[in-house]
């Protein structure tokens, strides 16, 4: 078996390079590094607390904290990495927390 170069392994026998999976979605998917999770009145809840509340949000355990993945009306896939679940409610970081709360509300 010969091992490709990384060029040679995006290319296609016709020398096409491959094309986007068009069933691969676009998500939007916030880190909360300190595992607490922001609800639509700004209280933080734990995993088990947000599960009960937003049951059709999917949530995935990673080795930096949880992740909050949204995929609804979403046009590109971006991620936010949230070091203090605090300071991102009250502080807003380039409207990112006005983003969130917009997309718990659409997935609810």
């Amino acid at each position: 078996m010969k091992v490709k170069s990384f060029t040679e392994f995006l290319y296609n026998d016709e020398g096409v390079i491959y094309e986007q999976n068009d069933n691969i979605k676009n998500v939007i998917t916030f880190t909360f590094f300190d595992m607490l999770l922001p609800d639509e009145e700004g209280s933080l809840l734990e995993v088990d607390e947000f599960l009960k509340k937003y049951p059709k949000i999917s949530l995935q355990q990673t080795q930096n904290g949880i992740q909050v993945i949204f995929t609804k009306q979403v046009d590109e896939t971006v991620f936010y990495t949230i070091d203090d679940t605090e300071n991102f409610i009250n502080e807003n970081p380039e409207g990112t927390y006005t983003l969130y709360i917009k997309l718990l509300k659409l997935h609810k």
